[in-house]
């Protein structure tokens, strides 16, 4: 026969009971399930019996106040919305009260110089994800303009990453920016958004590293045309083992440049391959040009030098405002 126990948790133990499964046959333990699970905080990273000495941030007469019935995430709201708060931790003290330091830095982190509880330590503000492509406004949102609304509301974010959203937004017509919210619900949406602007302060507390994606303004080269998301296929000119080689610290001028001083050269592109690097590819051609076949970033593209553009099937102004389907122009 076999029957469930449920053992006494310490002080500062925060999870799931720890119930160990007693044999009364043999009257030993016959497996552990559950266990302590300390409670993360999205944006933060956890540290147990780690702490960041100094640098605190609000103190009342020489030391924090006590947690009392705040949790985690409260803390974490109240650090990510407290300008230059960087970390947080739980500590107990000589005087056994639970407290929290905000702090305005993320380290050095050092173990406690005494025994604490578990699930004490230091809660630090992950480094927000930026997007290439795309600039990152913390806790800043713009109201309306949403794309991708389901009954009203949009869809979690489940398992995507910025890096996903971006390629949604980047591939969906007409999508300009993007947020990471976390609503009364405590569920983290993204919505896309039609619009760059206005952007304003959040009406709510948030979690750090939430707020609004904008596409940037995609970079033009004088005696180029850009068409975003557009490329002409074949045609390479520096191919190295059968690839271009990384952009690495080149700019679009650079490259312009590098195209100009080519013999041959006519056009040149930006593309993010499936091993997630930036390349471009210098082509003796400027056409004919047609849509990428696979998910791009926003201003990867092609440049084709500015006269007036010929090749079957498909003019294309010098603007680049429309296209004209004009057969043998």
């Amino acid at each position: 026969m076999v029957r469930a126990r449920l053992s006494t948790l310490a002080v500062g133990y925060i999870g799931r009971a720890n119930w160990d499964y007693w044999d009364s046959a043999t009257g030993g333990a016959m497996d552990i399930v559950g266990g302590v699970v300390c409670p993360s905080v999205f944006g933060y990273t956890f540290t147990e019996h780690f702490d960041v000495q100094g640098f605190d941030m609000n103190l009342v007469n020489g030391v924090a106040p006590p947690v009392e019935s705040k949790t985690v995430n409260d803390l974490g709201l109240q650090c990510a919305n407290t300008p230059d708060c960087q970390s947080f931790n739980w500590v107990m003290l000589s005087d056994n009260v639970l407290r929290s330091y905000l702090k305005n830095v993320t380290g050095p982190i050092t173990a406690f110089p005494s025994q604490q509880p578990p699930c004490t330590g230091i809660y630090v503000r992950d480094v927000c994800p930026s997007v290439s492509g795309y600039t990152f406004a913390e806790h800043f949102d713009v109201q309306g303009f949403d794309m991708n609304l389901v009954n009203g509301i949009a869809p979690p974010v489940g398992s995507k990453t910025v890096n996903d959203l971006a390629l949604q937004c980047a591939n969906t017509p007409g999508c300009q920016s993007f947020n990471w919210v976390m609503l009364s619900d405590s569920v983290v949406r993204s919505y896309l958004k039609t619009a760059m602007g206005p952007i304003i302060a959040f009406p709510s507390q948030q979690p750090p590293c939430t707020g609004i994606y904008v596409k940037d303004v995609c970079p033009r080269v004088s005696g180029y045309t850009f068409a975003e998301h557009f490329d002409v296929q074949g045609f390479d000119m520096n191919l190295v083992n059968g690839i271009a080689p990384p952009v690495g610290s080149k700019t679009v001028n650079d490259l312009a440049l590098q195209c100009a001083n080519t013999p041959g050269c006519q056009s040149f592109n930006w593309v993010m391959l499936s091993d997630s690097v930036v390349r471009s590819y210098l082509k003796t051609a400027m056409g004919p040009i047609i849509a990428f076949p696979s998910q791009q970033p926003p201003c990867t593209g092609i440049y084709v030098r500015a006269y007036q553009i010929k090749y079957p099937f498909v003019c294309i102004n010098p603007t680049l405002t429309s296209y004209i389907y004009c057969g043998l122009c």
